[in-house]
């Protein structure tokens, strides 16, 4: 009986573990890496104040934000995404600066924020396709 009992529990648990299990184990990773890192704010001359909307309006900036919030300054915290959402960073990053890629100022904390491909491959074979641009207004 007290077998029973203990392959029904583990029975139990699988069953409640294997969607996400399945997905983490057999699913695809998310082809982009998402990171921000809090930086002291003397590092570069380049840099961009964030408003509040900005950061409300992509919810994975908001995260990866609040995540940096949580390391030590000079440490990235990281995250996967998907391409849409990075795209969608991407894009509230260019629309509100005039000059990317440098230091990101939201509400008096500066930060480093990046967006790159999880895969060498996957950056060789977007890259090879050719029919984008990677230009902004500090180009």
């Amino acid at each position: 009986m007290h077998r029973r009992a203990l392959l029904a529990a583990v029975a139990s648990v699988g069953a409640l573990a294997a969607p996400g299990c399945v997905g983490g184990v057999f699913g695809e990773d998310p082809p982009l890496r998402l990171r921000a890192m809090r930086v002291n704010g003397n590092e570069t001359d380049v840099r961009c104040r964030l408003p509040t909307s900005v950061v409300e309006s992509s919810p994975a900036l908001g995260e990866i934000l609040s995540r940096a919030d949580e390391t030590p300054t000079g440490e990235w915290a990281t995250m996967g995404v998907s391409e849409q959402t990075g795209g969608d960073v991407v894009s509230a990053l260019d629309d509100a600066c005039v000059q990317t890629g440098g230091i990101y100022v939201v509400d008096g904390r500066p930060y480093f924020v990046s967006v790159t491909f999880t895969s060498g491959a996957d950056a060789a074979a977007h890259h090879a396709g050719g029919s984008h641009d990677h230009t902004t207004a500090s180009d």
